[in-house]
């Protein structure tokens, strides 16, 4: 995360690993680690991740560990989703005709709209952390410009739909027809 931080891009993180406890398809318990929390970034985007690994073998940092399940949302803090990958739901592989659950939901971060068709990416292209913090901030420099309050900050602790002073709503972005 320091790589990230040293940019400029990620402002602060919250990310937690903790001990977690899953199951197979029998029942087995099956030790794992979670990482859960957000990433403040400019823009007042929001990266918030949940996210499962497996423990195969070992312990402590010698543990090797595979992702199991996973989300990564990025939103405008206050406003809509900018994108989401996924694995949670199997409803895209059985009524979509994906070949597996990994997915991308693109979004309208204005309105909050999904925009078109979930996106298979599969999995063998399914993003790492790092990946969705890349992407996040390419979309930030595309898309600056239409950004409310583009030096700001989101603040980790208060979700997606944090609250911002009243002044804020006096302040409108570029026009979108310049």
């Amino acid at each position: 995360m320091n790589q990230f931080l040293d940019t400029g891009f990620v402002v602060e993180d919250a990310l937690v690993f903790s001990r977690w406890q899953g199951f197979d398809d029998e029942f087995n318990e099956i030790p794992q680690i979670r990482l859960n929390g957000e990433i403040g970034c400019l823009g007042r985007i929001l990266i918030t991740v949940d996210k499962y690994l497996n423990i195969l073998e070992g312990s402590g940092d010698n543990a090797v560990v595979q992702t199991f399940s996973y989300a990564y949302n990025a939103s405008i803090q206050g406003h809509g989703n900018i994108f989401r990958y996924d694995n949670q739901d199997d409803i895209f592989m059985f009524n979509l005709g994906h070949a597996d659950e990994h997915h991308k939901h693109l979004f309208n971060w204005r309105v909050a709209d999904q925009l078109g068709n979930v996106i298979w990416v599969g999995y063998e292209g399914w993003p790492k952390l790092d990946q969705i913090i890349r992407e996040a901030e390419s979309w930030y420099w595309e898309n600056r410009s239409e950004l409310f309050f583009p030096e700001q900050s989101a603040q980790i602790g208060k979700g997606r739909f944090a609250a911002f002073p009243i002044s804020d709503l006096q302040k409108f972005p570029p026009s979108l027809d310049s």
